[in-house]
């Protein structure tokens, strides 16, 4: 299993209400995207660190279902309506662990 990590630093005219909507429209992905298993995202609530804005968190079952993943046409609509609107480009994270044993 393959678990991807992605952060985000929102744009200063990104609102919380922006933010959440992007948050949801991540997580409407499962079941959308075959090999993603579960997704979860939400907006920091850290009061100790802001440096990101919010956070994604998804299991598939390879890295070809990353792949998949990553070109769904469901994801690159939500990448370009939302994600390229509301997170700055320099402020983006993103790391693909092997899971092992899951």
């Amino acid at each position: 299993m393959i678990r991807h990590i992605f952060l985000g630093k929102a744009r200063a005219e990104a609102t919380p209400e922006q933010l959440e909507e992007l948050c949801a429209a991540w997580r409407s992905l499962v079941g959308q995207v075959p090999g993603l298993r579960s997704l979860v995202a939400g907006r920091n609530i850290s009061p100790r660190d802001q440096q990101y804005t919010v956070a994604l968190v998804a299991d598939l079952d390879d890295m070809e279902a990353w792949e998949r993943y990553m070109q769904h046409p469901a994801h690159v609509e939500i990448s370009q309506r939302l994600t390229s609107k509301l997170i700055r480009s320099d402020g983006r994270a993103m790391v693909q662990l092997v899971m092992e044993g899951q």
